[in-house]
């Protein structure tokens, strides 16, 4: 599933953790990404990640990424 961020307009893809949580990708893979998708599942990508495409979470290039931060209490 694809779409814009809700503030910075730029184009994101939607992927699923695997632990089921939604995580916006940027849309054009790059060399120095540190995700694999694996279907819909966007994995952490480590030695044993097959040779392909790599993305990078819209968290890490989103100007506004501290406004759909969650405060998070433990």
């Amino acid at each position: 599933m694809s779409g814009r961020c809700k503030t910075c307009n730029q184009p994101i893809m939607w992927a699923t953790t695997a632990a089921g949580k939604a995580i916006p990708l940027d849309v054009e893979p790059v060399p120095d990404g540190n995700l694999v998708l694996d279907g819909g599942t966007a994995r952490v990508a480590d030695m044993f990640s097959p040779p392909g495409p790599r993305w990078r979470s819209h968290f890490a290039t989103c100007v506004d990424a501290d406004i759909h931060r969650r405060n998070r209490r433990r």
